[in-house]
């Protein structure tokens, strides 16, 4: 699923489809749905490999390549996109929620399976800008996080974990010969399927510069038909810096506040980036873009602002 989310989004990105991945609700879904049974089997796993008894090395060594990988992942999508870096992505929640997990692999499955429900909406009840320290963005709490091309906070999906323990507590015991049962895979698909299952980290990790890499290729050998609307147009650094400062001096006004003016110019900036919309914002002023690309910016801007409590 992963990978066939990730093909789509390069697709879009050298222009080669049109996919609405972050508007259509069927594409919302689906990314969720990849995410949440990510999370969902963190859960489940930790009961496979510590129901029983936590086997200290084991859960150390685990651990610290997933964080030295989160790590990895935060200094390389840094240097690639600066304004939209990943500091709390996928692989940093699994680390710290295996951490986390441990403390329910021995309670009642009822109680961590209600803790997993009540995490569900709990970013949106217990949100306040009380929560809007960068230090504290990781816990889903803020009202004014910052952009990122993978954010996975605490709140809300240390809930599916959760879920995944009660699962694990509740089926293992009874039914660990169904779902273990003695198979051994036959041919090159269910081999193939059984190493990418054993070695998920590597194929997470591997799989997107693989694709990019394929696709650039074909696109410099002329392989498809790239439409008009290509998103593999990206601004310079000192473009983005110039607008973001541009953004702010013309937020600034007597009622709003610089941090609010600067959280909002960051939205704005990130959601062109991620949208690809930085060539039609750029061309607005010179009309050189089309109406239905502006109306796209306008609803940008408009919903940056909303998010970050500044009037029209």
């Amino acid at each position: 699923m992963m990978v066939v989310y990730h093909l789509c989004w390069d697709l879009v990105y050298f222009g080669h489809a049109d996919f609405d991945l972050l508007n259509d609700p069927y594409w919302r879904a689906f990314n969720r749905a990849i995410l949440g049974s990510f999370l969902f089997l963190v859960g489940f796993s930790l009961v496979l490999a510590h129901g029983q008894h936590v086997r200290p090395q084991a859960f150390l060594r685990r651990l610290a390549i997933v964080a030295a990988c989160a790590g990895a992942i935060t200094a390389g999508s840094a240097l690639l996109f600066p304004d939209s870096f990943i500091y709390f992505g996928v692989l940093h929640h699994i680390a710290v929620a295996s951490v986390l997990g441990l403390a329910f692999l021995r309670l009642p499955p009822a109680v961590t399976a209600a803790a997993g429900i009540a995490a569900l909406p709990a970013s949106e009840i217990l949100a306040s800008p009380l929560f809007n320290a960068p230090w504290l963005w990781w816990l889903g709490l803020s009202t004014d996080a910052r952009m990122a091309n993978d954010f996975v906070p605490i709140l809300p999906w240390f809930g599916l974990v959760l879920l995944g323990i009660a699962a694990g507590r509740l089926i293992l015991p009874r039914h660990r010969s169904l779902l273990l049962p003695d198979w051994q895979p036959r041919g090159m698909l269910s081999g193939s399927l059984v190493w990418s299952g054993r070695h998920s980290l590597i194929v997470y990790l591997t799989h997107q510069p693989v694709l990019l890499g394929l696709l650039f290729a074909a696109s410099l050998a002329g392989v498809g038909a790239p439409s008009a609307t290509a998103v593999f147009r990206q601004p310079s650094r000192e473009v983005v810096q110039t607008f973001l400062a541009a953004c702010a001096q013309a937020c600034a006004v007597p009622d709003r506040s610089p941090d609010a003016c600067a959280a909002y110019c960051r939205c704005v900036a990130s959601e062109l980036d991620v949208q690809g919309l930085w060539q039609e914002a750029l061309g607005l002023a010179e009309g050189l873009t089309a109406r239905e690309d502006a109306d796209a910016v306008v609803a940008v801007t408009t919903n940056c602002a909303a998010a970050h409590g500044i009037s029209p």
